[in-house]
């Protein structure tokens, strides 16, 4: 489980019951991944940088800036949706990269899919 700040917490249940230490390899190193692309903060910017420009509209634009931040809000959370599969692929293939520069085969990590 990855928590803000960069911490990764693995369950002892993963750790000891886990019969295929690959897939405990390629969730750690997914996760950890994710820490090193950022994507929390990544996420975290687009979410205030869309409060910023919206929050305006409200004030300024009257009823017409109400109803144009009304539509643009239904639209934004799709796109922070499609960031989000982006940065889940981003995180699974520097995965692959991490483990096999710790010298796993690839191959394996494949096939215990």
């Amino acid at each position: 489980m990855l928590f803000p700040g960069g911490y990764l917490y693995v369950d002892s249940g993963l750790i000891l019951g886990g019969r295929q230490r690959s897939r405990t390899r390629r969730m750690m190193a997914h996760e950890i991944a994710h820490v090193a692309a950022r994507h929390a903060t990544r996420s975290a910017t687009r979410m205030y940088a869309w409060d910023a420009i919206s929050i305006p509209l409200t004030y300024f634009g009257g009823p017409a800036g109400i109803g144009l931040q009304q539509i643009a809000g239904l639209g934004a959370p799709l796109s922070f949706k499609k960031f989000s599969r982006n940065a889940e692929n981003e995180a699974d293939l520097l995965g692959i990269e991490y483990q096999y520069a710790a010298g796993y085969d690839p191959e394996a990590l494949r096939r215990s899919s």
